[in-house]
């Protein structure tokens, strides 16, 4: 991984952790593209077909470790990654770990949390922790793999937070992911991820998502518990400052009393979150 394209993403801290540990890796199909529409299903399908396919020609196998972004839609299903995990355990059986990391941006959902062992989101927004994260996924695969105690629990949040209304470099969010990396550090859990989900799916189930990773069921749960009532306390804040209308900005920039520059953002324009940043709306209102 090191000397791919891949260093310093998802897959190559799976790959080093997992070597690490003494294991051999047998490379999967990586896909990928910007955030946008649908994907056409006969693309997932071909890379669910590539990947079973090459799952065949080594088992068995200890272990399956996939980087997904977790929100992912086709033009026929709303769980793409629920369906590609799902795939995956059926051909390797119960027995075998599967382990995923994910956007922290997921939609995260009952069927991904069935079909996997160990689910990882990334802990940084804006996200920086691209190894980091893929390495804690293996990490725990390793952990289940030694037989040692390793169980997550999932709770699912009823609120969808915009994408502007939070990082975790300040505020209520930033102080609940400092929470549990200091119950990391201190030893009460093992791992944990807060999903806020990616805002503009159109999604049958959606919402945000808690998991927590401990030594036994009991703890799991209840910190994840703990956590979602914190997270759902921060609801309001988390909707962020308010976006201002067209008629609202381009108003208060006629009637800025400075002599400086104002700049008027599309926020609905951003390449970032699918769109092409090519939009003329702010000039036409402006004629």
């Amino acid at each position: 991984a090191k000397r791919s394209s891949f260093y310093g993403s998802a897959i190559a801290g799976m790959v080093d952790v997992a070597e690490e540990n003494g294991y051999e890796v047998f490379a999967g199909c990586d896909i990928g593209a910007n955030s946008g529409g649908a994907v056409e299903q006969n693309v997932v399908d071909w890379f669910v077909e590539d990947t079973l396919a090459r799952l065949r020609q080594i088992l068995p196998v200890k272990a399956v470790l996939l980087c997904l972004h977790g929100a992912t839609q086709s033009t026929a299903s709303n769980d793409v990654c629920g369906d590609i995990l799902t795939a995956v355990r059926e051909l390797v059986g119960e027995d075998v770990v599967i382990a995923a990391s994910c956007d922290l941006h997921a939609n995260v959902t009952e069927r991904m949390m069935r079909a996997a062992d160990c689910i990882c989101g990334y802990q940084t927004y804006p996200h920086l922790d691209f190894y980091n994260t893929g390495a804690r996924a293996a990490r725990l695969a390793m952990r289940k793999l030694q037989g040692k105690p390793t169980v997550t629990a999932w709770t699912a949040l009823p609120q969808i937070a915009p994408a502007h209304g939070y990082t975790t470099t300040q505020g209520g969010f930033k102080q609940l992911m400092e929470k549990g990396f200091a119950m990391v550090k201190a030893g009460e859990i093992i791992d944990f991820s807060l999903f806020q989900m990616q805002p503009w799916l159109d999604v049958d189930v959606a919402g945000s998502a808690v998991l927590v990773t401990a030594e036994t069921e009991e703890k799991a749960v209840a910190v994840a518990a703990d956590f979602a009532k914190e997270e759902f306390a921060l609801r309001e804040e988390l909707q962020g400052p308010k976006l201002w209308t067209m008629a609202e900005t381009v108003q208060a920039a006629i009637d800025n009393p400075e002599d400086k520059p104002v700049v008027l953002v599309d926020s609905a324009d951003s390449p970032g979150a699918g769109s092409n940043g090519d939009s003329a709306e702010v000039l036409r209102y402006l004629l």
